[in-house]
Protein backbone atom coordinates (compact mmCIF):
# COMPACT_ATOMS: atom_id res chain seq x y z
CA UNK A 1 0.00 0.00 0.00
CA UNK A 2 1.30 3.23 -0.81
CA UNK A 3 2.47 5.90 1.56
CA UNK A 4 1.22 9.33 2.45
CA UNK A 5 2.08 12.06 -0.10
CA UNK A 6 4.57 13.99 1.69
CA UNK A 7 3.76 17.30 2.75
CA UNK A 8 5.40 19.89 0.92
CA UNK A 9 4.66 22.61 4.06
CA UNK A 10 7.20 21.47 6.39
CA UNK A 11 10.74 19.81 6.26
CA UNK A 12 10.91 16.39 5.60
CA UNK A 13 11.29 13.45 8.46
CA UNK A 14 14.10 11.83 7.40
CA UNK A 15 15.72 15.35 6.42
CA UNK A 16 15.06 16.49 10.17
CA UNK A 17 16.86 13.45 11.49
CA UNK A 18 19.99 14.38 9.29
CA UNK A 19 19.86 18.11 11.01
CA UNK A 20 19.53 17.14 14.30
CA UNK A 21 22.18 14.63 14.18
CA UNK A 22 24.64 17.15 12.90
CA UNK A 23 23.46 19.81 14.96
CA UNK A 24 23.73 17.37 18.44
CA UNK A 25 20.29 18.28 19.40
CA UNK A 26 16.81 17.31 19.12
CA UNK A 27 13.44 19.57 18.89
CA UNK A 28 11.48 17.48 21.18
CA UNK A 29 14.21 17.47 23.79
CA UNK A 30 14.28 21.36 24.18
CA UNK A 31 12.73 23.84 26.78
CA UNK A 32 9.67 24.20 25.76
CA UNK A 33 10.09 27.86 27.44
CA UNK A 34 12.73 28.41 25.15
CA UNK A 35 11.66 27.27 21.89
CA UNK A 36 8.47 28.77 22.38
CA UNK A 37 10.41 32.35 22.72
CA UNK A 38 12.66 31.48 19.67
CA UNK A 39 9.39 30.48 17.72
CA UNK A 40 7.81 34.14 18.69
CA UNK A 41 11.03 36.00 17.87
CA UNK A 42 11.26 34.36 14.57
CA UNK A 43 7.13 34.90 13.70
CA UNK A 44 8.05 38.53 14.62
CA UNK A 45 11.05 39.03 12.40
CA UNK A 46 8.70 37.62 9.45
CA UNK A 47 6.07 40.36 10.11
CA UNK A 48 8.72 42.84 9.56
CA UNK A 49 10.45 41.93 6.47
CA UNK A 50 6.82 41.15 5.48
CA UNK A 51 6.20 44.71 6.05
CA UNK A 52 9.58 45.82 4.48
CA UNK A 53 8.06 43.94 1.55
CA UNK A 54 11.16 41.92 1.83
CA UNK A 55 9.33 38.94 0.92
CA UNK A 56 11.86 35.90 0.36
CA UNK A 57 13.17 37.02 4.10
CA UNK A 58 9.73 36.86 5.52
CA UNK A 59 9.51 33.54 4.06
CA UNK A 60 12.64 32.07 5.71
CA UNK A 61 12.11 33.68 9.05
CA UNK A 62 8.01 32.53 8.72
CA UNK A 63 9.98 28.42 8.16
CA UNK A 64 12.14 29.19 11.25
CA UNK A 65 9.05 29.37 13.17
CA UNK A 66 7.14 26.47 11.59
CA UNK A 67 10.03 24.48 12.42
CA UNK A 68 9.54 25.14 15.92
CA UNK A 69 5.87 24.50 15.81
CA UNK A 70 4.46 23.00 13.28
CA UNK A 71 0.80 23.04 14.27
CA UNK A 72 0.29 27.12 13.93
CA UNK A 73 -1.91 27.71 11.58
CA UNK A 74 -1.21 31.68 11.66
CA UNK A 75 2.39 30.78 10.64
CA UNK A 76 1.55 28.77 7.07
CA UNK A 77 -1.18 32.09 6.99
CA UNK A 78 1.74 34.22 6.72
CA UNK A 79 3.52 32.52 4.96
CA UNK A 80 1.22 31.83 2.39
CA UNK A 81 0.71 35.62 2.10
CA UNK A 82 4.51 36.28 1.72
CA UNK A 83 4.87 33.40 -0.90
CA UNK A 84 1.80 35.06 -2.72
CA UNK A 85 3.95 38.11 -2.86
CA UNK A 86 6.60 36.67 -4.53
CA UNK A 87 4.64 35.01 -6.96
CA UNK A 88 4.72 31.65 -5.66
CA UNK A 89 1.18 30.81 -6.03
CA UNK A 90 1.94 26.97 -5.41
CA UNK A 91 3.64 27.50 -2.23
CA UNK A 92 0.98 29.79 -1.44
CA UNK A 93 -1.99 27.21 -1.95
CA UNK A 94 0.15 24.74 -0.03
CA UNK A 95 0.31 26.58 3.17
CA UNK A 96 -2.97 28.07 2.77
CA UNK A 97 -4.38 24.77 2.29
CA UNK A 98 -2.69 23.60 5.35
CA UNK A 99 -3.78 27.16 7.37
CA UNK A 100 -7.20 25.96 6.92
CA UNK A 101 -7.14 22.55 7.91
CA UNK A 102 -5.43 23.11 11.06
CA UNK A 103 -7.85 25.80 11.76
CA UNK A 104 -11.04 25.08 9.30
CA UNK A 105 -13.11 27.55 11.78
CA UNK A 106 -10.76 30.61 11.25
CA UNK A 107 -12.07 32.94 8.58
CA UNK A 108 -8.48 34.57 7.61
CA UNK A 109 -7.00 30.70 6.99
CA UNK A 110 -10.31 30.69 3.85
CA UNK A 111 -9.36 34.02 2.52
CA UNK A 112 -5.90 33.02 2.48
CA UNK A 113 -6.72 29.39 0.47
CA UNK A 114 -9.31 32.10 -1.67
CA UNK A 115 -6.35 34.90 -2.57
CA UNK A 116 -4.18 31.35 -3.39
CA UNK A 117 -6.58 29.59 -5.32
CA UNK A 118 -7.51 32.96 -7.03
CA UNK A 119 -4.00 33.72 -8.44
CA UNK A 120 -3.58 30.06 -9.70
CA UNK A 121 -6.86 30.66 -11.80
CA UNK A 122 -8.62 28.48 -9.99
CA UNK A 123 -12.12 31.18 -9.83
CA UNK A 124 -14.54 28.75 -8.50
CA UNK A 125 -12.67 27.52 -5.40
CA UNK A 126 -11.72 30.72 -4.97
CA UNK A 127 -14.98 32.03 -4.83
CA UNK A 128 -16.31 28.87 -2.59
CA UNK A 129 -13.23 29.97 -0.09
CA UNK A 130 -13.86 33.69 -0.17
CA UNK A 131 -17.65 32.75 0.76
CA UNK A 132 -16.48 30.40 3.42
CA UNK A 133 -14.47 33.18 5.15
CA UNK A 134 -17.51 35.21 4.67
CA UNK A 135 -19.84 32.87 6.16
CA UNK A 136 -16.99 32.80 9.55
CA UNK A 137 -16.85 36.38 9.61
CA UNK A 138 -19.62 38.33 7.73
CA UNK A 139 -18.31 41.59 8.55
CA UNK A 140 -14.96 41.18 6.64
CA UNK A 141 -14.63 43.69 3.60
CA UNK A 142 -11.33 42.15 2.38
CA UNK A 143 -13.72 38.54 1.78
CA UNK A 144 -17.35 40.58 0.98
CA UNK A 145 -14.92 42.67 -2.59
CA UNK A 146 -13.30 39.19 -3.55
CA UNK A 147 -16.04 37.11 -3.23
CA UNK A 148 -18.34 39.93 -5.15
CA UNK A 149 -15.81 40.59 -7.76
CA UNK A 150 -15.18 36.82 -8.45
CA UNK A 151 -18.64 36.34 -8.73
CA UNK A 152 -18.86 38.94 -11.69
CA UNK A 153 -15.95 37.73 -13.14
CA UNK A 154 -18.21 34.38 -13.59
CA UNK A 155 -21.05 35.34 -14.36
CA UNK A 156 -19.09 37.38 -17.62
CA UNK A 157 -17.30 33.95 -18.16
CA UNK A 158 -20.50 32.33 -18.25
CA UNK A 159 -22.24 34.88 -20.40
CA UNK A 160 -19.40 34.75 -23.23
CA UNK A 161 -19.58 31.34 -23.34
CA UNK A 162 -23.40 31.31 -23.73
CA UNK A 163 -22.92 34.02 -26.65
CA UNK A 164 -20.18 31.64 -28.14
CA UNK A 165 -22.13 28.91 -27.98
CA UNK A 166 -25.45 30.49 -29.94
CA UNK A 167 -22.84 31.54 -32.48
CA UNK A 168 -21.73 28.14 -33.35
CA UNK A 169 -24.99 26.87 -33.55
CA UNK A 170 -25.95 29.23 -35.28
CA UNK A 171 -23.33 29.26 -37.81
CA UNK A 172 -23.80 25.11 -37.59
CA UNK A 173 -27.62 25.87 -38.92
CA UNK A 174 -26.56 28.60 -41.51
CA UNK A 175 -24.43 25.70 -43.02
CA UNK A 176 -26.88 23.02 -42.65
CA UNK A 177 -29.03 24.72 -44.21
CA UNK A 178 -27.02 25.81 -46.91
CA UNK A 179 -26.26 22.16 -47.61
CA UNK A 180 -30.27 21.70 -47.73
CA UNK A 181 -30.80 23.57 -50.04
CA UNK A 182 -28.23 22.38 -52.10
CA UNK A 183 -29.46 18.77 -51.66
CA UNK A 184 -33.15 19.69 -52.50
CA UNK A 185 -32.08 21.41 -55.79
CA UNK A 186 -30.19 18.82 -56.68
CA UNK A 187 -32.45 16.14 -56.26
CA UNK A 188 -35.58 18.67 -57.93
CA UNK A 189 -33.14 18.79 -61.04
CA UNK A 190 -33.02 15.35 -61.24
CA UNK A 191 -36.52 14.45 -60.77
CA UNK A 192 -37.82 17.06 -63.17
CA UNK A 193 -35.21 15.84 -66.38
CA UNK A 194 -36.44 12.18 -65.40
CA UNK A 195 -39.61 13.20 -66.34
CA UNK A 196 -39.07 15.26 -69.13
CA UNK A 197 -39.50 13.55 -72.53
CA UNK A 198 -36.88 15.07 -74.17
CA UNK A 199 -33.42 13.09 -72.69
CA UNK A 200 -30.97 16.51 -73.80
CA UNK A 201 -33.70 18.74 -71.81
CA UNK A 202 -32.27 21.41 -69.48
CA UNK A 203 -33.51 23.45 -66.62
CA UNK A 204 -31.87 26.64 -68.05
CA UNK A 205 -33.58 26.46 -71.58
CA UNK A 206 -36.08 28.35 -70.23
CA UNK A 207 -33.95 30.95 -70.93
CA UNK A 208 -33.89 30.15 -74.66
CA UNK A 209 -37.90 30.14 -75.30
CA UNK A 210 -39.11 33.28 -74.99
CA UNK A 211 -42.53 32.61 -76.44
CA UNK A 212 -42.96 29.80 -73.66
CA UNK A 213 -43.66 31.88 -70.65
CA UNK A 214 -45.59 34.91 -72.83
CA UNK A 215 -48.08 31.91 -73.94
CA UNK A 216 -48.38 30.85 -70.53
CA UNK A 217 -49.69 34.66 -69.82
CA UNK A 218 -52.12 35.06 -72.28
CA UNK A 219 -54.29 32.10 -71.61
CA UNK A 220 -56.16 30.85 -68.71
CA UNK A 221 -54.94 28.06 -66.70
CA UNK A 222 -56.56 25.34 -65.17
CA UNK A 223 -54.03 24.58 -61.96
CA UNK A 224 -55.49 21.63 -61.46
CA UNK A 225 -55.61 19.69 -65.08
CA UNK A 226 -52.28 21.29 -65.33
CA UNK A 227 -50.83 19.79 -62.34
CA UNK A 228 -51.66 16.78 -63.61
CA UNK A 229 -48.92 16.44 -65.61
CA UNK A 230 -45.93 15.02 -64.13
CA UNK A 231 -43.40 17.71 -65.83
CA UNK A 232 -45.47 21.00 -64.61
CA UNK A 233 -45.90 19.04 -61.34
CA UNK A 234 -42.53 18.73 -60.90
CA UNK A 235 -41.13 22.06 -62.03
CA UNK A 236 -44.01 23.34 -59.13
CA UNK A 237 -42.28 21.27 -56.61
CA UNK A 238 -39.35 22.13 -57.10
CA UNK A 239 -40.21 26.21 -57.55
CA UNK A 240 -42.23 26.02 -54.09
CA UNK A 241 -39.08 24.28 -52.20
CA UNK A 242 -36.58 26.92 -53.57
CA UNK A 243 -39.44 29.80 -52.33
CA UNK A 244 -39.49 27.71 -48.45
CA UNK A 245 -35.50 27.80 -48.82
CA UNK A 246 -35.08 31.42 -49.42
CA UNK A 247 -37.92 32.44 -46.87
CA UNK A 248 -36.32 33.28 -43.12
CA UNK A 249 -36.54 30.69 -40.52
CA UNK A 250 -37.15 32.13 -37.06
CA UNK A 251 -34.93 29.55 -35.28
CA UNK A 252 -32.38 31.02 -36.45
Amino acid sequence: MAGAAPDPTVCAPSDRALIEQAAGLSLSDADPKLLDFVVEKSKAAGSQAFKAKKYAEAVRHYSQAIAGRESDATLYSNRSAAYLRQGLYEQALWDAEKSASLSPDWAKAHYRLGCARRALCQLEGALASFRRSLELEPASSESSAQAEELRAVLDGQLAARSAQTAMERRSLALKLREARREDVKEGMLRQIKQSMVAPDWELEDLDWRPTYLPSMCSRPLDAAKELRDPKTAALAAYLSALADLAAPKAAL
